[in-house]
């Protein structure tokens, strides 16, 4: 998960998953690969959703109504998943980067973002994915 500079930085709380918004014509596959990398350097394979989170414009008007989409990526080796840090192009957007156990999810995660989270498990873990497809056809990404 990574911790936004901008928002919540001198909380304990306020860990999110890596992320952001596509671009105009990008798939949704292809933005998740791109705000993975630039968020954490890590490049992988993107063609499932695992869940949709609707969410509510803000109440002072500076956000949209829009969806959260948590994706399915590839599984990173144990001296993958060690070698991972936060870029330094990514340093002015974020303070830090970490693997956050789901034990701890509820203390450092806000309760949207660490509900997404659990739900994002329990898809994976019984199979429950939902693939990616941009005018009938998939929309995968590397």
């Amino acid at each position: 998960m990574v911790k936004p500079t901008s928002k919540h930085a001198d909380s304990e709380s306020g860990w999110q998953l890596p992320g952001g918004r596509a671009h105009a014509g990008e798939t949704i596959a292809a933005a998740a690969v791109r705000e993975l990398f630039e968020e954490t350097g890590v490049r992988c394979h993107i063609a499932h959703a695992l869940v949709i989170d609707q969410v509510p414009a803000d109440e002072d008007g500076k956000r949209a109504e829009g969806y959260d989409i948590v994706v399915e990526g590839s599984t990173l080796t144990t001296s993958e998943a060690a070698a991972v840090t936060l870029p330094e192009s990514a340093r002015a957007e974020l303070s830090d980067l970490r693997w956050v156990p789901l034990e701890q999810l509820d203390q450092l995660a806000f309760p949207r973002q660490a509900g997404c989270v659990k739900a994002a498990v329990r898809a994976y873990s019984y199979g429950m994915r939902i693939p990616l497809y941009r005018l009938g056809r998939p929309a995968d990404a590397r």
